[in-house]
């Protein structure tokens, strides 16, 4: 049995997300020997996919380009001393 796990860190609604997570369940398993989905996909809409692999379900986990260089750069800062 399959499981996928869908973390929607966007304001899309569900029903276009899953056109995205789609998109990379079509392109098969073609990152880390060939047993993951693609690690991370990026869409000219700026929304990212990353994939994470777990013992028994594959996450999917999306947010916008944005919306991640925005915690990437409130990440640094909180870094800073």
């Amino acid at each position: 049995m399959e499981k996928l796990i869908i973390e929607n860190h966007t304001d899309l609604p569900m029903a276009e997300v899953l056109s995205y997570v789609k998109a990379v369940l079509l392109q098969g398993r073609i990152s880390g020997d060939n047993n993951q989905y693609c690690y991370h996909s990026g869409f000219e809409d700026g929304v990212v996919i990353s994939t994470i692999r777990n013992e028994k379900s594959d996450r999917f986990v999306l947010t916008h380009s944005k919306r991640l260089q925005q915690t990437l750069q409130g990440a640094l800062e909180d870094s800073r001393p």
